[in-house]
């Protein structure tokens, strides 16, 4: 188990219950095998970018399976498992291939991440981070002779508390969740001078720094794909597992309290700077063991009563064989249930896919996708993109065209435009031989927040400025084509593009 145990438990007075509603006229869902087979320790599940075929089982052994299309692929599409350190190896039952993150732009680079535990000594590992690449002749398979290492951190004193989750963030960095060390290393967390406890952002390419501190065993975290918002499933000590959450950019710097707190109660006493409290905690039961595993906020077009709802489980077995879902916001939760007609034992990861659908791996082998019960299973990779322009005066055509964007989650808006001249009028010569008739604006870019209207503004240089101001006093005429892109948190990408008619 990812924990200690206590014999004893005793509840602090303030605590955030598990009591609530279920979802107002949620809909019936349940879960589906996936992938046609049992898998070896299936440690996580995660999908291609923007690519809805492929979803890759992770085995904590050290090989990645890919399912394609709904059907496991017969050749491993990695196998590390000759330097991954295991419990078949006798690295302990938290070692093993973690996770992998794949790049948000892994259909044109190929590049993908893994997180596993190297052997260091007996009882001893090291957390390792590489960087492969998929293999340029066959993309169901990666190259091994690609790899990197990006990062490494000694764990040399106990085989527990590894953390293991990695994410691509909101803002393109990679971010990797490490434990305290176990082994009485809970210090660690509150140790600026460590890696350990601690939620990191890299750039596989240059440093890493701590992002977060003060975490016992964050051995799931998510980002929210369609608001970037920062959810921890950070496992207890023995008598609270917690939920911390921050919004988008809000986790920059925070302290989660471990060890100074378990939960919201006092563990060593020592001061925390800039305490985070948890959102969510619920006690161990008084006999046997707990330890949250954290889900993702759904966002799954199939699963529309459940949107916005953070889904997480516990593998022990302390909140039974419960799948529960609650809305996490700034302060506490609100509606915290279990998910109606759905239940899964030993738990031991949750996943998402370029669609957003839910899955949820099991020790025992199997992995489910939560679906609905009846009606369609629609899969939306990209973001709804709303762009509004209007006829412009010519007297707005001055060198800039002007429009607004809407994007129904957090997207990445890229936007370009050109001026095309057109008509009559005295040509200049240089027109004559062609040149000149198209004028291009500078690109923009811009992060767009969910429900948030972006205004952007797309500017001539000034020379062409001056160009365009000459061509529209001879009389011609303009036409703007607009070209806008909003890339999602499923990594799948929307275009619109529009032409804008100059209105004399």
């Amino acid at each position: 188990m990812r924990k200690a145990r206590l014999a004893a438990i005793f509840l602090p007075a303030l605590v955030l219950t598990l009591l609530g509603a279920a979802p107002a006229a949620a809909q019936s869902v349940h879960l589906v095998p996936f992938g046609g087979q049992s898998f070896s320790l299936p440690y996580y599940v995660t999908g291609a970018p923007g690519d809805p075929s492929r979803v890759f089982v992770v085995e904590g052994g050290g090989t990645i399976r890919l399912v394609k299309n709904g059907v496991t692929q017969g050749t491993p599409f990695l196998d590390i498992s000759g330097d991954v350190c295991s419990s078949a190896d006798g690295c302990g039952s938290e070692s093993g291939l973690f996770s992998i993150a794949l790049s948000p732009d892994y259909a044109s680079s190929g590049l993908f991440y893994a997180y596993y535990t190297r052997d260091a000594s007996p009882g001893a590992h090291v957390l390792r981070i590489e960087e492969f690449r998929r293999s340029a002749a066959n993309p169901d398979v990666a190259d091994p002779a690609t790899r990197r290492i990006v990062l490494e951190i000694d764990h040399l004193n106990a085989a527990n508390h590894n953390g293991g989750q990695l994410q691509f963030g909101p803002d393109k960095f990679l971010y990797a969740a490490t434990g305290d060390g176990g082994g009485g290393q809970s210090g660690n967390a509150q140790n600026p001078g460590s890696q350990l406890g601690k939620l990191l952002r890299i750039d596989p390419r240059g440093p890493t720094q701590v992002y977060s501190t003060g975490l016992r065993n964050p051995y799931r975290f998510s980002f929210d794909r369609s608001t970037g918002d920062l959810t921890i499933g950070d496992v207890g000590e023995g008598a609270w597992e917690e939920l911390d959450y921050a919004p988008e950019g809000g986790g920059s710097g925070a302290n989660f309290g471990w060890n100074c707190f378990e939960g919201f109660a006092v563990f060593s006493g020592c001061a925390v700077a800039n305490h985070s409290p948890p959102v969510l905690v619920y006690p161990n039961p008084p006999s046997g063991a707990a330890a949250v595993i954290g889900g993702f906020v759904i966002r799954d077009s199939a699963l529309p009563t459940l949107a916005g709802r953070y889904i997480y489980g516990d593998e022990a077995g302390a909140l039974g064989s419960q799948l529960r879902t609650a809305v996490l916001q700034p302060g506490g939760a609100v509606g915290d249930a279990a998910l109606p007609g759905v239940s899964a034992t030993a738990v031991d990861s949750f996943g998402q896919d370029a669609c957003g659908h839910i899955y949820v791996a099991t020790f025992g082998g199997a992995v489910f996708r939560l679906e609905p019960t009846s009606g369609g299973f629609p899969c939306k990779t990209a973001p709804v993109l709303t762009v509004e322009t209007k006829p412009a005066r010519r007297a707005a055509f001055k060198g800039a065209v002007a429009i607004k964007a809407l994007c129904d989650e957090d997207c990445d808006l890229s936007a370009r435009a050109s001026i095309v001249l057109k008509g009559g009028g005295k040509a200049s010569s240089a027109t004559r031989r062609g040149k000149g008739r198209v004028l291009r604006a500078l690109p923009v870019s811009a992060r767009l927040q969910l429900g948030r209207k972006a205004r952007l503004r797309l500017d001539l240089s000034k020379k062409r400025t001056k160009r365009l101001r000459e061509a529209l006093a001879r009389g011609r005429r303009a036409v703007a084509k607009i070209e806008v892109s909003a890339t999602g948190g499923g990594g799948g990408t929307a275009t619109v593009k529009h032409r804008v008619k100059q209105r004399r």
